[in-house]
């Protein structure tokens, strides 16, 4: 049980909102995807990672290869490679369990994207996670005339709460969205001003099926506002989730399905080297199958980060994370504080330490968890 407890906890990656954040620009200035994640645009890979992230003064050599990410004029390649060493430990004497220490390779992504048309862009990106499992998205998206706004078709995570890379964060793995929470359907973006509306339908399955089990569908939607002025830059949204999963009731059997409700809010606020991050996660679920008020259950999920730009290329980093996955009964709660720092030596690479530690009630399998990683990232 506690092993599989640890499973959870080895998926560390770049928090990418803090970038968002810094700079006071939506996702979509360096994701192919507008939700955020993924391939990175031409911005993002010549200009931000040549020349933002690394140190400062770094020369180029000169028989260094140039960096086109261009198969022709209409198909672009992308690719992230993350390995990870975890040195793990667990303060609890009477659960007998030994040390871990192991390498383990987190992703390995390659990425698409083919101009179909002008506006029309197609998006496959394959990704490996540890050895066996692979996901993917599949997505055709579409540039509406009006700035910033468009139309997904495909199979994708949509849009909700803080999109960061690490699939660990309570308010993504213990609220819904982990690495398998792709989903096959629609979404929308409308872009007005400082305000981003992005709004989907889906099937709403679970993460190992392929089709839908009744015909209700899932929703979500996100609203963000972003503020720009010279002392800092702020983002601020909010989400929402619906969805109704199993088939309605038949006749006189009882209903047997289940509704998942999910209310987010999010942010972010930079001044001058200082950002702060953050994500908050409300979710019901209903199993209607069980006797009335046996089924429902509400947990609660939150995650702030705190960064300091020390110098180029080297970024300061404080995490707290509390979670509590049933807001009905005692000793549930887990808290989870981390320190650590990222370093981009050279463009297209990142090298980033952290230790975690958690704390909970003595009972808890959690509690007494600490952790110490180094990730290596190579990406383009």
């Amino acid at each position: 049980m506690v092993l599989s407890l640890l499973c959870l906890l080895p998926s560390l990656a770049s928090a990418l909102p803090r970038f968002a954040a810094r700079v006071g620009a939506p996702c979509s200035l360096c994701h192919v995807d507008p939700s955020g994640g993924g391939m990175r645009t031409d911005y993002a890979r010549n200009v931000w990672e040549l020349a933002e992230l690394p140190f400062a003064g770094l020369e180029r050599p000169e028989r260094a290869p140039a960096m086109d990410a261009k198969v022709t004029d209409a198909v672009t390649l992308g690719a992230d490679l993350r390995l990870m060493f975890q040195d793990l430990r667990q303060d609890r004497p009477e659960l007998a369990m030994p040390p871990l220490s192991h390498f383990f390779l987190m992703e390995s992504a390659l990425y698409v994207a083919a101009n179909l048309w002008q506006g029309v862009t197609l998006y496959l990106a394959p990704s490996f996670y540890g050895a066996d499992n692979l996901m993917y998205e599949a997505m055709a998206i579409v540039q509406l005339p009006w700035q910033g706004s468009y139309i997904k078709l495909g199979r994708f995570l949509p849009a909700f709460g803080l999109r960061t890379a690490n699939h660990s964060v309570f308010t993504r793995k213990q609220s819904g969205w982990g690495i398998k929470s792709k989903e096959v359907g629609v979404e929308a973006g409308f872009e007005l001003g400082p305000l981003l509306l992005q709004a989907s339908a889906f099937n709403g399955v679970e993460s190992d099926s392929d089709f839908d089990d009744n015909t209700a569908k899932g929703l979500a939607a996100r609203l963000s506002y972003r503020l720009r002025t010279r002392p800092f830059k702020l983002n601020a949204g909010l989400s929402a989730y619906y969805n109704l999963r199993g088939n309605p009731a038949v006749d006189e059997a009882p209903d047997s399905r289940r509704q998942d409700v999910r209310l987010g809010a999010f942010g972010g606020l930079s001044v001058g080297r200082v950002t702060w991050t953050g994500d908050l996660v409300l979710r019901t679920t209903d199993d209607r199958g069980k006797p009335a008020n046996e089924g429902l259950l509400s947990s609660y999920a939150s995650m702030q980060e705190l960064s300091v730009l020390a110098m180029d290329g080297v970024d300061l980093l404080a995490t707290y994370e509390f979670l509590d996955d049933n807001t009905e009964a005692k000793g549930n709660a887990v808290t989870r504080i981390g320190l650590g720092f990222d370093i981009y030596p050279w463009p297209f690479t990142e090298l980033g330490f952290r230790y975690r530690l958690i704390r909970a009630d003595p009972a808890h399998l959690m509690s007494g968890i600490s952790e110490f990683i180094v990730v290596a990232h190579a990406f383009f």
